[in-house]
């Protein structure tokens, strides 16, 4: 607070009550940081004043009916704010954000069409950290989930990548059960260490969008401008800021674990439910990569909710070699595809696959929960399968082991694909409880044992 000058006080007075609210996030580049900081002194003298309540400050006419959810200063001359805009048309609020700055920032508006991680954020919860903060002369308590907090620019410059990028992170989400499941999936899909995390996000209509990312305090603006490009790749051009938390207002209503647990929720019903337009693009895709017509129809199928369903897990083991004059480079681009979309699979509780150079064999190892999530699985997997084997790539083992009533099942989906070294067999220690693992064992036991 040392650094406001406090001798400019605006006239203060009461203002209508606030409706009909959007968000919209306003990046301010403050082009005389002197003279805005005597404008932030007076609001903070104002605030500071005895007797100030959220009701009253709400209803400054500084404010114009609009409502502020958070601001924070960054280590540049940008502070960012998302504010609620009242009964305003998108020309009139662009001009109460020059009113409101007096003509010392350069404010850029961008409306936002869908957010996860601001409910948390409510204008009484601003006004409150702010009256506090003004009140008792110490800064706001600040980020609470992690020393670091970092805002994000999204630059869309390849709308089609970043599609297939959220797709892909969307398939993640939707199989994660929880927070900490989410967290450990993305670091090591997406090169982005543990404990570095988003806790909100913003997406416009345009080619635009934003985050606010936590981390560790041994991340440095270097370190986290590598992490978000890894994760975006090409598809943007990211500008990060280092947010000041002790003189920001309200990013105690950012959550960690709020963000995630919607963001798996929201993954969730973007899967749950696909369009019939979605669905009929996916088929005729399976069957332009050579998937046959009735199979492209029942791995699709398995898309909709009331289409699948999981049994007793299945477990296979299969492997690939790559021919003398197969393109190693290009197969194994397509082999880690082919990974992914098998980990974004329903049912699927295990998928690990490596290559062997020496041998240049593929291997990998699933435990699929039914029929239901091996059809899932060719939907998902078939396009990348095809160009892996259209770049020299063929089978040579594949052996399964499956509940009893399913091995004609299992038999005659696997055989398909061609195997030279073929099993499936049902397994041999399916009658031996498992609950006989779980009771404490004696002292006696142990000693004997």
């Amino acid at each position: 607070l040392k650094a406001f000058d406090t001798s400019f006080t605006p006239p203060y007075q009461t203002y209508p009550s606030i409706v009909n609210m959007k968000i919209v996030l306003v990046e301010h580049f403050v082009n005389d940081a002197e003279a805005w900081q005597k404008v932030m002194g007076g609001h903070f003298a104002t605030f500071g004043q005895p007797g100030m309540s959220i009701d009253k400050a709400q209803k400054l006419p500084v404010f114009e009916g609009q409502s502020c959810l958070l601001t924070c200063p960054t280590s540049t001359n940008m502070t960012l704010c998302v504010w609620q805009q009242g009964d305003l048309s998108e020309d009139e609020f662009q001009a109460f954000i020059d009113r409101f700055t007096q003509g010392l920032c350069t404010n850029k508006c961008y409306y936002i069409s869908d957010s996860l991680g601001l409910s948390g954020l409510t204008p009484r919860g601003y006004m409150r950290d702010f009256i506090n903060t003004a009140s008792e002369g110490k800064s706001s308590a600040g980020y609470l989930d992690a020393p670091k907090l970092w805002f994000v620019h999204h630059s869309i410059v390849d709308p089609a990548k970043f599609q297939n990028r959220m797709g892909e992170f969307v398939g993640i989400a939707a199989s994660s059960e929880n927070g900490d499941d989410l967290k450990t999936k993305f670091a090591a899909s997406f090169g982005v260490p543990l404990g570095t995390y988003a806790c909100a996000s913003l997406f416009t209509e345009g080619a635009d969008a934003a985050c606010m990312w936590s981390s560790g305090e041994d991340v440095s603006i270097e370190d986290f401008q590598k992490y978000v490009d890894s994760f975006t790749t090409s598809a943007c051009k990211n500008t990060v800021y280092a947010v000041d938390t002790g003189m920001s207002c309200n990013v105690m209503g950012l959550s960690e674990d709020l963000f995630l647990t919607e963001q798996i929720a929201w993954a969730k019903a973007a899967v749950a439910t696909p369009t019939e337009e979605a669905l009929a693009k996916k088929k005729a895709h399976l069957i332009e990569c050579g998937l046959p017509e009735a199979q492209a129809a029942i791995s699709v199928a398995t898309d909709l909710p009331g289409g699948f369903k999981e049994t007793t897990p299945s477990s296979c083991f299969y492997t690939h070699v790559i021919k003398p004059d197969g393109n190693v480079d290009e197969a194994l681009k397509w082999f880690a595809e082919y990974t992914k979309a098998a980990k974004n699979s329903k049912g699927h509780s295990l998928v690990s696959h490596t290559y062997n150079p020496e041998t240049r064999e593929i291997i990998a190892i699933d435990i699929i929960s039914g029929p239901n999530a091996m059809d899932n699985h060719i939907g998902n997997c078939f396009p990348a399968y095809a160009k892996m084997i259209g770049s020299g790539v063929e089978m040579k083992e594949c052996v399964a082991i499956v509940p009893a009533d399913e091995v004609e099942w299992w038999t005659n989906s696997l055989k398909v694909w061609g195997a030279s070294r073929f099993i499936v067999k049902t397994d041999h220690v399916n009658d031996v409880s498992l609950n006989a693992t779980n009771a404490t064992p004696t002292e006696e036991a142990l000693a004997k044992k």
